[in-house]
């Protein structure tokens, strides 16, 4: 297994397997973001083999399930996110084939008026993050693995790579509660900070 640095503003084809890749991961346990109902915005699994929202087909309404991400969205925020301040990209390959990927980018928070919200609360989906964090974080954006790969210590060494680029700087990600990567950055001396909605974590590491 190698660990790769990337500039993916110069790797097209790398672009779209990753994107391929996130939709597989991120649309199985315990994400299950594969199906989105565009009415009661249900989601379920890639491995769901039905069209229409089972939510509302109890309630007589039969609506077509959409692709909770999109190839388009995927390769659109994976950009935007790099072009952030001290934005870094890793790649795990294994025969030659991308088998995971974790990227980051510099967080400034600044501490907001008593009773307003913090800009931080909102970019996270996490209420009263602003209160208890301030400075600059290296935030931890997206570390995934196929599920095939599983359990060789690939996601912990993606993880590890990613933070030993910044190394001067404490990092912060989100995460769901009871996931792999909760798991695995508790293991590294992470620890939770707050608990948000969707059963979703932030935690610090160093």
């Amino acid at each position: 297994m190698e660990i790769v640095k990337l500039d993916l503003f110069s790797c097209h084809d790398i672009v779209l397997e990753i994107a391929s890749i996130y939709k597989k991961v991120f649309g199985g346990e315990p994400w299950n973001e594969g199906w989105l109902c565009p009415v009661c915005k249900e989601n379920l699994p890639l491995s769901v083999k039905i069209t229409s929202c089972p939510t509302c087909d109890k309630q007589g309404k039969s609506v077509l399930l959409m692709e909770f991400w999109t190839t388009t969205q995927i390769i659109t925020d994976l950009y935007r996110e790099l072009c952030k301040p001290k934005a870094e990209c890793f790649i795990a390959k294994e025969n030659n084939c991308i088998v995971g990927f974790a990227w980051g980018y510099l967080m400034s928070v600044v501490v907001s008026p008593p009773n307003e919200t913090n800009p931080i609360d909102l970019t996270l989906d996490a209420p009263g993050l602003g209160q208890i964090i301030s400075g600059e974080y290296f935030y931890l954006d997206e570390c995934a693995v196929l599920e095939e790969h599983r359990g060789q210590g690939i996601g912990k060494k993606l993880t590890e790579t990613l933070c030993h680029s910044q190394t001067e700087i404490p990092k912060l990600l989100r995460t769901k509660h009871g996931s792999i990567m909760e798991n695995l950055v508790t293991g590294l001396g992470g620890k939770t900070l707050l608990k948000i909605s969707r059963e979703r974590v932030i935690m610090t590491i160093g």
